[in-house]
């Protein structure tokens, strides 16, 4: 691995525990067991750090998602939601990172991430006008169903350990414990049950 990479895991790894706030400069270089000065030679400070996480992880899931084809909006639509599944599976420290964003009003929320979520959701919205357009999907608002999909991961993935804690929630019933085999099928199926146009 090299130095760049074991800061950035590292970084992430804070971040995703504390929060952009407190988490410190000081903090990742001792995890990491280098010098403070390192980080600062491939990152320029903590908010180039934070942006260069978010961009990293956010780009992974848009180059999935770009190669999608919204002339088959039904396909077009379970990709989508597929990518944003197995990412998160693979990286559930960055949907931690994200909900810790949100619950602060996304104040450091990078500009470059808010942009790379604007060209998600505008894929989203062609597959959704598309899938209007040709009559399998009704008319929706496209912010309701991406934020959908979102949500559901994220507190899918970022509630796991909770939910998995049979000494803090012994009386929790299963159905808390219990997730579907295919978390992308299930919100592909259910969100497109609520949206498919009815006249067909």
């Amino acid at each position: 691995m090299t130095k760049s990479s074991l800061i950035l895991k590292v970084a992430k790894e804070l971040f995703t525990q504390k929060g952009f706030k407190a988490t410190t400069m000081d903090e990742i270089a001792k995890r990491a067991k280098i010098n403070k000065a390192l980080i600062y030679y491939y990152f320029k400070d903590k908010n180039t750090l934070y942006s260069e996480i978010f961009r990293i992880s956010l780009n992974e899931i848009l180059s999935t998602i770009k190669q999608i084809d919204p002339q088959k909006p039904l396909d077009a639509f379970f990709t989508y939601i597929k990518a944003f599944c197995q990412f998160a599976e693979k990286d559930s420290g960055f949907f931690a990172m994200l909900m810790g964003e949100l619950s602060t009003s996304a104040k450091h929320m990078p500009q470059l991430a808010l942009e790379m979520f604007l060209q998600a959701v505008g894929i989203l919205n062609e597959i959704l006008k598309e899938g209007k357009r040709i009559g399998v999907f009704r008319e929706v608002n496209t912010l309701t169903i991406h934020l959908t999909i979102i949500g559901t991961i994220s507190f899918i993935v970022c509630s796991r350990e909770i939910r998995n804690d049979t000494e803090r929630i012994k009386k929790a019933p299963q159905f808390l414990k219990k997730e579907p085999e295919s978390l992308c099928r299930e919100i592909y199926l259910t969100i497109t049950e609520g949206i498919k146009n009815e006249s067909i």
